[in-house]
This record gives structure tokens, sequence and C-alpha cells, in this order.
């Protein structure tokens, strides 16, 4: 729903919380803002405030190039095109991205969420989540359909396999099930790793919205002015101390000395 100013955008803050069950425990909760950003309103946005701006350096700067397919189409094009490519329909009204810009010049977006709604722009029927892996820098989009009872207060499922090597502490051989509400005035994304029938990772994505406005941007940019470059330590610093309990390192299946790729790649899958 459009805020006062007649826009969808808005900046949500919140949490991060991931939770690793075997084979050893591991749990860990950041707070996190994101932008959403209604692509439509995008050209827009970034002039509500001096120290933001698109596609031009700034402490707080939004690159097409940061995402998803070539950078000469349209972001919307790219997004759409891939949800009638997995799904067969093409969704007709906005898409609002769920990420985080560059600040400073840097950016890390472990994932970014595109929330694709229908012609009036109240009903969610399908999100693109773009994984981008770490240390490798590969990027992957999988397209869940979320035409059923999808609502701000309910989040609607997804199961599907793993396909995307992206932890290096865990292998490919995952059924993943995802959970995502419509974004209103909360957010809800969650997130399951199963093995074997086994549930062995948990994350979850929560927030409040904010008013896409000048003080709001403030806010968040004073806030947590090195949020990116934050995520990127913060993945490293677990990614530690799991390696300092034990739980061994998985190499891409790509990376792997040639004598050892077929196994290694089986194994993985």
């Amino acid at each position: 729903m459009a805020d006062d100013q007649g826009l969808n955008s808005a900046i949500y803050v919140g949490h991060v919380e991931h939770d690793r069950y075997t084979p050893r425990r591991n749990r860990f909760r950041y707070k996190i803002h994101h932008l959403y950003l209604d692509l439509d309103e995008l050209p827009e946005l970034f002039k509500f405030h001096p120290l933001w701006s698109l596609e031009k350096s700034n402490v707080v700067s939004f690159r097409r190039s940061d995402y998803i397919g070539d950078s000469a189409l349209s972001m919307k094009q790219v997004v759409l095109d891939r949800v009638q490519e997995e799904l067969g329909f093409r969704p007709t009204g906005p898409v609002r991205l769920l990420t985080h810009p560059r600040y400073f010049g840097y950016v890390f977006n472990p994932v970014s969420f595109y929330f694709c709604f229908d012609e009036s722009g109240e009903n969610l029927q399908a999100v693109v989540s773009e994984i981008t892996n770490t240390p490798w820098q590969e990027r992957h989009s999988y397209v869940t359909d979320q035409r059923s009872e999808s609502s701000a207060d309910q989040l609607t499922h997804n199961r599907f396999e793993k396909c995307f090597h992206v932890s290096p502490f865990f292998k490919l051989n995952h059924t993943y099930d995802w959970g995502f509400a419509e974004p209103g005035d909360s957010l809800s994304v969650w997130m399951q790793n199963f093995s074997e029938g086994r549930k062995v990772f948990e994350a979850r994505l929560t927030g409040q919205k904010l008013e896409w406005n000048r003080k709001n941007m403030t806010s968040v940019m004073w806030r947590n002015p090195c949020v990116t470059l934050a995520g990127w330590l913060a993945i490293h610093w677990q990614a530690a101390k799991l390696r300092l309990k034990g739980i061994p390192y998985i190499p891409h299946p790509d990376t792997v000395p040639q004598q050892d790729s077929d196994q290694e790649k089986a194994e993985l899958k």
C-alpha cells in the first residue's frame, strides 16, 4: 500500500537470524536494514537525499550492474522474463526489490528478493530470489510461485531442490522450504534446509516498515553506515567459527582437482 507521498517503496529495519543444527550447532542474530524499492519509482527515490545517488558515487548509491541479468536491460524486464521462463506466466504489476545498495561504494548482497505483484499492486504473485555465493561471487536466481493465500500475516511456502553451491559448509543434497509473507507494515522471510528429511538449517529475516523519506534515509544511513561491509565481516567471522567447531570445508564442485571432480560433484549433489 502506498504511503502519504504515494510511494510503495520503503525501508525495513529488523533482524537476520541463522540457526545451523548439524553437525555442530551455530546460531547468530544481527540487526539489519533493507531497502524495499519499487522499480517503477526508482528514478525518483534517490533524489530525496543529497547523500544518496542513482548510478553515481555517493555515501549511498544504487547501480543497475549490481543486480540480475544484463545491465543493458531494465531490471524489471529481466525479472519478469525469469518468472515467465520458470512459472509460465508473466506478472502484470509492479516489481519491488528488497536489497542493500552500495555504502561508500561497497555492495554485499548474499540474497536480494524481487517481489512481483499483479496489476493492482496488492497481490503477490511470484518472488525471484537472487543468490550470490561467497567467496565465488556467482549469481543464481530461484523463482517461487506465490499465487495462493499470501498476505502480510501469512507465509506462502515453496519446497524445491537446491541446485546452486552457496555455503562452503553445506553440500548440495538439500531440499529448500522457503516462506514469504507479502511485505506490509512488517516483513517476514523464512528459509529452511532439509537433508534426508531432517532440518539442518534455518534462516529468518524480519523487519518493521519505515516510510521512504529524507528523515528515515538519514537515520538508517548513520545508524549503520557500513552495513554491507559489516555483513561481509560477519559472514567470514561465522565461517571462522564453523571451522573452529570442526565443520569441514566443502569446495565448489567446479574448483576441485580434476581427478576428484566427478566423485566430488556426485557427493555434493
